[in-house]
């Protein structure tokens, strides 16, 4: 782990504004991330028992169940085959309910080129276009 935060500032606040309790979420590639447990915190307490962990590679994930928001902050940016990218793409089309969300960081192309050592895909608007 190459960084940590104890509370998902941007990602909470976001997800805090656009979504209700009610509302499906899916963190891909949460890892030991927080936000979770800061999504318990703020809106959750009474409800800890809608919330599931999944292990296992996004791109062989399969559910019945549609998302009000799709959340990625450290998958998509690792996908170097662009085999991979539009495969993660076409899971998350599948997903992702019809005017549901999809909230996603990755690096600028003027960002850093690894990330905890590993190669990594920049990304800008004209790019992501592409999707």
């Amino acid at each position: 782990m190459s960084w940590h935060q104890a509370q998902s500032t941007i990602s909470l606040d976001w997800i805090l504004e656009f979504t209700n309790k009610n509302d499906a979420i899916i963190d891909v590639g949460c890892g030991v991330s927080v936000l979770v447990d800061n999504l318990i915190d703020k809106r959750l307490k009474d409800h800890t028992k809608k919330v599931y962990f999944h292990h296992e590679n996004i791109l062989e994930f399969n559910s019945n169940h549609q998302f009000s928001l799709w959340h990625d902050r450290t998958v998509f940016h690792f996908l170097t085959d662009e085999k991979d990218q539009k495969s993660y793409i076409k899971k998350l089309t599948k997903q992702v309910k019809k005017d549901g969300y999809f909230l996603l960081s990755t690096f600028s192309p003027n960002g850093p080129k690894l990330c905890s050592e590993l190669n990594i895909v920049q990304y800008d608007v004209k790019k992501s276009r592409n999707y």
